[in-house]
């Protein structure tokens, strides 16, 4: 009960959200740094060929220097030494200048990279901007809402994703679970022959359970403790299951980061709204 109540404190929860999103930061930055070859002039990210997809204004304000190889290189450098140095110490007097440097290279990023994203990039770039903002003006009431825009927006992630899965056919057979295992970029060979040997009712299971579970993942917040805890212990599983299976390493640590906040809001909607 001791280190539930660590999490009605908004300055340890935030700290739990630096931290943990700084693995995610850190992790998908030396991914960027062992591809980096590809975002010279004769690679595939090359920016002379990204340019082309971007508004022309945007184009126009975009220094080449800032969006070529030695470019993204300097950013990828900027976002390890941001997040090793919050992970070390999220709270302190520069914390607000270290996720400026954070918001500022995931919005560049964001311009450097239109196509490829993914909705981690945007829960990321999300959650650091709510957490400069909370250091902008650390005021408590601010700092409440902050963690309550995170925990919503994650919440709001899960049950849009169940809510899309329940209106594909697809998904409501099953066939879609199959279809994903059995694709070379996010499958695997194993599970996928499991599935096509067993019977349909497998993958049914499996997918009902992703789009439930996903579906009611609001209720996080309404449940008390400890029962509310069985939902992020399946999103801890299912995401833990992405990034082994399907290389979607970056879903578990940026979405890990939102669960703090969802512990401090379930804890003030009891305590405040007494449900």
């Amino acid at each position: 009960m001791s280190t539930l109540l660590k999490f009605s404190e908004a300055p340890f929860v935030c700290a739990c959200v630096i931290r943990l999103l700084c693995i995610a930061i850190f992790l998908t930055a030396l991914e960027y740094i062992m591809i980096i070859r590809q975002f010279a002039d004769d690679g595939i990210y090359s920016w002379k060929m990204i340019k082309l997809r971007t508004a022309h204004s945007i184009r126009k304000l975009s220094p080449e220097i800032l969006f070529n190889k030695p470019g993204v290189l300097t950013i990828m450098a900027l976002r390890i030494g941001s997040s090793i140095y919050l992970l070390i110490d999220p709270i302190s007097p520069v914390t607000v200048y270290i996720l400026a440097i954070v918001v500022t290279t995931s919005l560049l990023l964001a311009v450097r990279n239109p196509i490829g994203g993914d909705g981690a990039d945007q829960m990321s770039a999300i959650t650091s901007i709510a957490l400069l903002i909370t250091f902008i003006f650390r005021d408590p009431k601010i700092t409440a809402v902050s963690l309550y825009f995170i925990a919503a927006q994650s919440i709001i992630s899960y049950v849009i994703a169940g809510t899309a899965k329940m209106l594909s056919k697809k998904w409501r057979s099953g066939a879609a679970v199959f279809q994903i295992m059995n694709t070379e970029s996010y499958g695997s060979e194993r599970i996928a022959l499991y599935l096509h040997r067993s019977s349909p009712v497998v993958s049914a299971v499996l997918s009902w359970n992703v789009m439930l579970v996903e579906g009611l993942f609001f209720t996080v917040v309404i449940l008390p403790y400890p029962y509310c805890l069985v939902f992020l212990a399946w999103g801890l599983f299912f995401h833990a299951y992405n990034a082994v299976v399907m290389g979607l390493n970056n879903f578990f640590w940026v979405f890990l980061s939102t669960y703090p906040a969802i512990i401090y809001a379930n804890i003030a909607l009891h305590h405040y709204w007494g449900f």
